[in-house]
């Protein structure tokens, strides 16, 4: 599942166990969390592709695009959609044990498959990583950092409010948050790894 999924629906999911009722509206926790890419994404999601291509939103703002979506349970919908896709693409994928990862890569044979993980060094770890990242159970994300945070404090600093599965999405969240009120040159982009 990917970085803004989970984050998505990590926050209905504590809305609800709140027993808090959905907005009838976009809820001001969203306002400024999606990107305009990602905004038109939701908004072919509810309308479909020509219902999408005759509102002719394409160089809609994105107030014009959220007012199009209406409400969390639009986007609460459009998230459970891709969930659900993701889900038959790996339903058959249980556990992501070592042995679980090597099958899935084909690599049944890797020596880390018998070596005992208490005598794994920083090489065993790091080859994990490597697989595990291959196999999609850990993930690179981007996240929008002060230019006072430097990578070796990263795990020490306030986390963003949301990580970015590309750098490029990051990149165009950045631009979209500082507009013309806030240097772009405040601000970082720093790679982080996440799990999924």
């Amino acid at each position: 599942m990917k970085l803004t999924q989970i984050h998505v629906l990590r926050h209905f999911l504590s809305e609800h166990e709140a027993n808090t009722q959905f907005n009838s509206e976009v809820s001001p926790y969203f306002q400024n969390f999606f990107t305009q890419s990602e905004l038109h994404k939701i908004v072919l999601h509810i309308y479909g592709e020509s219902t999408y291509d005759g509102l002719n939103i394409r160089n809609a703002t994105k107030q014009e695009l959220l007012e199009y979506i209406g409400d969390d349970q639009a986007i609460l919908s459009y998230y459970l959609s891709l969930w659900d896709e993701e889900r038959k693409n790996t339903e058959t994928q249980n556990g992501y044990g070592l042995s679980e990862i090597l099958a899935q890569l084909q690599l049944e044979g890797h020596y880390l498959l018998h070596k005992p993980i208490d005598q794994w060094d920083e090489f065993d770890k790091s080859n994990f990583r490597n697989l595990q990242s291959k196999a999609g159970v850990i993930q690179s994300a981007y996240g929008i950092y002060s230019d006072s945070v430097m990578p070796h404090e990263l795990s020490m600093a306030t986390p963003p409010q949301r990580f970015y599965e590309t750098r490029s999405l990051a990149e165009e969240a950045l631009l979209e948050h500082c507009g013309n009120t806030t240097n772009p040159d405040d601000y970082m982009i720093h790679q982080v790894v996440k799990s999924t």
